[in-house]
């Protein structure tokens, strides 16, 4: 499984990447499943039903599982997706409906079929073992779903000048490390999670154990 993670603003801009597209054809993956459990808005939801209409990439096929469509869609489209991205919205929505419907169980079920998994802006968050909550200052750190283990992750981080936050919640820690990510920008990772490529506008920045910050 390889992965990959966006800093936020235009998601979609950066998933319509060609570098990013070859990627995805590079890890072979053939169905993208977008899960857009953090928007809170209903009206979006059933927007993102007609994700083919907004998202194209080539010859791979998207489809969406939403809050509208999950008790007539779920177990054909988490069993046909071999990639999975979580957009952006808000962190503590996005995990409280992944675990209370069981989805991120299901999927974690057939993690060895999954080729790539990724998140966007709050749904990159959380994707970390601890999960940050606060736009500004953290609210509270909460449990991730820990798909980079050890490791708080962090979206808009220079916009909205987050490096002191990041390494405040750090310092709280335990041999963790972070990664902060600009938007407009992604990061492609290997199955290691080691850095394959950053691209977009902006960097990404790695927060060792230590608290040294390097650019990736």
């Amino acid at each position: 499984m390889k992965y990959f993670l966006h800093g936020g603003k235009n998601e979609i801009a950066g998933l319509i990447d060609p570098k990013f597209i070859s990627w995805l054809h590079s890890a072979c993956v053939t169905n993208m499943l977008f899960i857009p459990f953090a928007i809170s808005e209903s009206q979006w939801q059933k927007r993102w039903e007609q994700v083919n209409q907004f998202i194209d990439l080539g010859k791979i096929e998207v489809s969406a599982l939403t809050l509208t469509n999950l008790d007539r869609k779920r177990d054909e489209l988490i069993h046909s997706a071999d990639g999975i991205y979580l957009p952006g919205g808000s962190q503590t929505v996005l995990l409280n409906r992944l675990k209370s419907t069981a989805v991120w169980a299901d999927i974690m079920q057939k993690a060895d079929t999954i080729k790539v998994i990724g998140g966007g802006s709050a749904g990159e968050m959380a994707l970390g073992e601890k999960t940050l909550v606060g736009r500004h200052q953290v609210s509270k750190i909460v449990d991730g779903l820990s798909v980079f283990k050890n490791c708080i992750l962090d979206s808009h981080f220079s916009k909205r000048d987050r490096q002191p936050r990041l390494l405040a919640a750090l310092e709280q820690q335990n041999n963790m490390y972070g990664i902060g990510i600009d938007e407009d920008t992604m990061v492609l990772f290997d199955e290691d999670q080691k850095v394959e490529k950053v691209i977009g506008k902006g960097r990404a920045y790695k927060i060792d154990i230590n608290k040294k910050v390097t650019v990736l």
